[in-house]
């Protein structure tokens, strides 16, 4: 669809319901897998700079003599309910990494006459916009903890990052994080995958956490990676897999249990014990946006190595506790009547959303032939996360690779 201004107003804002559906997919990073969401109702949206989330709390087992002085009070005392009531996890604030403030259209007016339906479409024209801000600004983050210093390579923080050498990154801290795979040896990306899976399992003691469920877990893999795996006949039964995993998810913003995963969200099927999830190719490009990647004249040739190495990666396994992500939504959101539309309103929902990775070891890289320690280097020393002015990013420079229509082309 090309987008166009008339009048001042942007027809992209002006399409139906059923446009959006198409143009958007749902929010991919399910709580309780891919990330721990936090939703929290305030009256001011604009007022908040920190939103407070719900991590995973660093205990080790212990065993303590009896009469010892402690004898079980510190635990006692901070035993309060946390997320979904678990006593494992504590408060943790994080900052803001976006603000979405988008009018978006309710076209029908008869959905007005129905307070219900009325609340009901509001919650899902604003997930429908708001969800691939979302998307890409979660996977950016995630991606930009996988290779922060001092977290899966250059433990020891030699250079500080900008000055980052080959000689930094060791061997042995790729082997740990990423699974290179030949994609044409038949099979070959399939027991890489198991292989990036089981290291999970090993626990990850840098956020406390010595046991992951593999329930815990979700894999984000490419198209291609994705028909890789397909090409064997064990993995076509995640189609079935697949279809039991996508009910039973609790909605957010209704707290109703409800089919949450569907075509939209990218279910592409299951794979020892995880949920997998397309991850396409015009999202990677966005996130690269915000990852600061796309480059300039002078610095494309530099960062074009940076995207050609990070198009490589088939897959991610990340573990729901290592990501937190907190949205701040409004109690009350104002509607306007449509200026070219008398017979439907404008609804200006504000939001704002931040995430926290909190150690880099919480995600494991499937990686097409896989990486040597001066292309880990040079991806370190590139990648920032940056947030995007709205007034001055737009999709037809984002995605000028696509041949994007911004309708100045017939």
């Amino acid at each position: 669809m090309a987008l166009y201004t008339l009048k001042g107003f942007s027809a992209e804002e002006a399409t139906s319901k059923y446009v959006y559906e198409n143009l958007f997919p749902s929010i991919q990073h399910i709580n309780g897998k891919g990330c721990i969401d936090k939703f929290t109702l305030t009256e001011d949206v604009r007022s908040v700079t920190k939103i407070d989330v719900m991590r995973l709390k660093s205990v080790l087992p212990a065993v303590r003599q009896l009469g010892a002085t402690n004898n079980g009070g510190y635990m006692n005392k901070y035993n309060t309910p946390g997320n979904g009531n678990s006593p494992q996890s504590v408060q943790y604030t994080i900052g803001v990494d976006l603000f979405f403030d988008r009018n978006i259209p309710v076209p029908a007016a008869q959905l007005f006459a129905n307070k219900t339906m009325f609340e009901s479409i509001v919650q899902a024209e604003v997930v429908d916009t708001m969800s691939w801000a979302i998307n890409i600004v979660t996977f950016a983050k995630q991606i930009e903890a996988f290779f922060r210093n001092g977290d899966n390579f250059d433990k020891p923080k030699t250079h500080e990052q900008g000055s980052i050498v080959a000689s930094d990154v060791t061997t042995a801290e790729i082997a740990k994080a990423v699974f290179g795979y030949d994609p044409d040896v038949a099979n070959d990306c399939v027991k890489k995958f198991v292989k990036a899976n089981a290291a999970l399992t090993n626990g990850v003691p840098e956020i406390g956490a010595y046991v992951v469920p593999v329930s815990a877990r979700q894999a984000f893999i490419s198209s291609d990676f994705n028909a890789d795996m397909k090409s064997q006949y064990a993995s076509n039964a995640s189609e079935a897999a697949a279809n039991i995993n996508a009910t039973g998810f609790i909605n957010p913003f209704t707290q109703t249990e409800s089919k949450r995963v569907d075509e939209r969200t990218g279910l592409c099927g299951m794979y020892d014990g995880v949920p997998l999830f397309l991850l396409n190719a015009v999202t990677r490009q966005l996130v690269y946006v915000y990852l600061g990647l796309l480059g300039t004249a002078s610095s494309d040739d530099d960062l074009a190595g940076v995207r050609a190495a990070l198009d490589n990666i088939g897959g991610m396994i990340v573990y729901a506790n290592g990501t937190c992500r907190g949205i701040a939504i409004p109690k009350t959101i104002e509607t306007n009547k449509d200026p070219y539309n008398a017979q439907s309103y404008i609804i200006a929902p504000l939001m704002k959303m931040g995430v926290d990775v909190l150690h880099g070891a919480s995600i494991k890289l499937l990686v097409a032939w896989g990486w040597t320690p001066d292309v880990v280097a040079a991806i370190m020393n590139a990648i920032s996360f940056t947030p995007i002015d709205d007034d001055g990013t737009y999709a037809a420079t984002a995605l000028a690779d696509y041949g994007f229509n911004d309708g100045s082309t017939k």
